[in-house]
């Protein structure tokens, strides 16, 4: 399955590192001092971001806009981000490597039955998607007209498919799937299923519980996996 598009920079174990002309010009002579007030001034102005672009939109939203939200000269954007759709697409990679790291790496962590893991996995995902979905509402606005940002979105969605699938067929070896089941239109139809509904839940208008919600969202995948412990030992494992 599952509070960043995949951006043009490099991302290191401790995080994001600036990108642009200044830090380009610093790194060609080997020398890039204060990383770590690069860093928060680079938080600082993707965190205004955020609210100026749920502020204005992405259209209306201006760079001028952003460093007067964060407190900084205009110079100092340009240190970290190219344009309005560069800091758009670093803010949108959020979504992606929140993902990534809290979802899909805690999984393949786990060893517990695949009924538990399940219901650790939607849970997490849904705290991920209830914390970012500002950012949500904002990359889902700009794929409506922004075809390069549409299919990062879609690719994003097929991997996610893909890794379910794979998920789902592995427990078919292990006995807890039902080994009648299309592995690949049950990802796809959950993983669907779930990214919409997750966006659905956190809307001003909905009034259902996350508790009772996560209980129903973990009993639609078991039912649609046919997931049930193996009466063999080797499944348990």
């Amino acid at each position: 399955m599952a509070t960043q598009l995949s951006p043009e920079l490099v991302v290191t174990r401790g995080g994001q590192k600036p990108s642009g002309i200044s830090v380009q010009r610093r790194s060609q002579t080997g020398v890039i001092q204060g990383e770590g007030k690069a860093q928060r001034t680079r938080e600082r102005i993707m965190q205004a971001a955020r609210i100026v672009f749920a502020r204005y939109g992405y259209q209306d939203a201006t760079v001028e806009h952003v460093v007067h939200e964060a407190g900084l000269a205009r110079g100092s954007f340009y240190t970290y981000f190219s344009s309005k759709h560069d800091l758009f697409r670093h803010l949108a990679g959020v979504i992606d490597r929140s993902i990534a790291e809290e979802v899909v790496k805690t999984d393949a962590l786990r060893k517990s039955n695949p009924i538990e893991n399940l219901s650790i996995s939607n849970q997490v995902y849904l705290a991920v998607v209830k914390r970012n979905y500002d950012l949500y509402v904002l990359v889902d606005g700009v794929a409506s007209f922004d075809h390069s940002v549409r299919d990062a979105r879609l690719a994003s969605r097929q991997k996610h498919i893909d890794r379910v699938a794979k998920k789902i067929q592995q427990w078919q070896e292990l006995g807890w799937a039902g080994p009648g089941v299309n592995s690949e239109l049950a990802a796809a139809l959950l993983v669907s299923m779930t990214a919409t509904f997750s966006r659905w839940l956190y809307v001003d208008q909905s009034h259902f519980d996350e508790d009772e919600a996560l209980d129903y969202l973990n009993n639609i995948w078991i039912s649609t996996c046919k997931l049930a412990e193996p009466k063999d030992a080797k499944g348990a494992k």
